[in-house]
């Protein structure tokens, strides 16, 4: 699962960067799109994807499923993890058909490891800028230690606690201000 962490840090870390150095509010607005762009598609997508994919697994034991039952399942996974942020008039019923993951059996939720590096790496790059420069240390002792270790364990050198709701949280509340100065950029 931290498959995407080490990159999605290193995006973080350059989109806000830029964004720093940036005067001009055309190149903001678009840099900020990007990033919240990428966030939606690895916090609501993915998780319609892993919603549609745990009803499928559940169901799949019971009966064969028809293709109708299939666009069903992912309308209502859709609606669950977009909520009122995506118009039901424009719901992808056939999303199943163009992802080739669903169809391999070695690639069982493939889409997770981008959830979770995204919303892990956000966390992670908030820390590092609250503790500044020495945070580098154990954030690079995090990384050599994630093939040998759990997840959670690797976590802890950064101290990160990732049983808790309380990391994931700050992680998403991390785009806050992004959402407001997108507002901003947007009301003119």
């Amino acid at each position: 699962p931290v498959a995407e962490t080490a990159s999605t840090f290193n995006e973080n870390l350059m989109l806000n960067f830029a964004l720093e150095q940036s005067n001009d509010d055309q190149e903001k607005l678009a840099l900020i799109e990007q990033q919240l762009s990428d966030t939606t598609q690895i916090i609501c997508d993915i998780y319609s994807r892993f919603l549609f994919e745990s009803r499928v697994v559940e169901k799949r034991s019971e009966n064969f499923m028809s293709a109708e039952e299939l666009c069903q399942i992912m309308r209502e996974a859709q609606k669950e993890a977009y909520g009122s942020g995506l118009d039901p008039e424009f719901l992808h019923p056939y999303m199943w058909i163009c992802k080739v993951h669903y169809y391999s059996a070695d690639l069982s939720f493939y889409n997770f490891p981008y959830a979770f590096g995204g919303l892990f790496a956000r966390g992670l790059y908030e820390k590092y800028k609250q503790e500044g420069s020495s945070f580098l240390q154990k954030y690079n002792l995090m990384l050599q230690q994630t093939p040998v270790c759990s997840v959670e364990d690797a976590a802890k050198i950064c101290g990160i606690d990732l049983t808790s709701k309380d990391f994931w949280l700050m992680s998403l509340h991390s785009f806050d201000s992004l959402i407001e100065e997108f507002k901003r950029l947007t009301s003119n």
